[in-house]
């Protein structure tokens, strides 16, 4: 087919389906919304006098406890939030955190942070993978919730990636450090070398000066020789 006909054909389906949905429009009722009703005052009244009785704790105690309420796997990162739960082993986490401070040794408090983020990402991308394997039927071995494996996925990626960035701005905070620790061993190493380079300096002037003047006295010494044999030669 010609794509004249094509195109023809496709102008005609979009307009029965354009005429169609206008005569289903017109043989729907159409649906009045009503008002909303304005607030009495005795109603505004009486919410604000409720509304005192809820407020929410007002104690630190209570809204740290108020802050774990929506609390399910803890997966998603906040360094302020992070914490092993209770059926996480609190030795473990503190071993691994001292096994990176010993690898990477952090020199400055912007590394000792990005060290600390390193043992909180490693430590959430493990328990992402045993909440992982809760989602797998014990009997056949199969996915059981697709849903929650995907989600628990989704945490372990995000935290392994979490993990290389930390990584990443380690190595690149301490590539800078140690180029201005090279910068400033060169300047001090010019500024300690600098008097003598100036005296090498002034004792090659002072050579060249001596030798221009030797030279000097040699040629003023041979044209004199050369201007009195001349002179000889006439007076004989």
């Amino acid at each position: 087919m010609r794509q004249r006909t094509l195109r023809r054909a496709a102008e005609r389906h979009a307009k029965k389906a354009a005429e169609k949905a206008a005569r289903l429009a017109q043989q729907q009722p159409s649906v009045v919304t009503p008002e909303p009703r304005p607030a009495s005052q005795v109603q505004i009244d009486a919410n604000r006098a409720n509304a005192q009785f809820s407020s929410g704790p007002k104690t630190d105690a209570g809204k740290a406890i108020s802050s774990q309420n929506r609390f399910t796997h803890g997966l998603t990162y906040n360094s302020e939030t992070f914490r092993v739960l209770p059926t996480e082993n609190q030795d473990a986490y503190d071993a691994l955190y001292s096994d990176l401070i010993t690898t990477h040794q952090p020199a400055n408090p912007a590394e000792a942070i990005l060290v600390e983020h390193m043992a909180h990402h490693e430590w959430l991308y493990r328990r992402a993978l045993r909440l992982q394997e809760t989602t797998f039927d014990p009997a056949t071995g199969q996915i059981a919730d697709t849903k929650m494996f995907n989600l628990y996925f989704r945490y372990a990626t995000t935290h392994e990636r979490g993990l290389r960035q930390c990584q990443n701005d380690l190595a690149r905070l301490r590539k800078e450090r140690q180029q201005l620790e090279i910068g400033f061993e060169r300047e001090k190493r010019t500024q300690q070398y600098h008097p003598i380079d100036i005296q090498l300096k002034e004792m090659e002037v002072c050579y060249r000066r001596e030798r221009a003047f030797q030279l000097s006295r040699i040629n003023f010494a041979a044209e004199s020789a050369e201007t009195g044999a001349e002179r000889f030669k006439k007076a004989a």
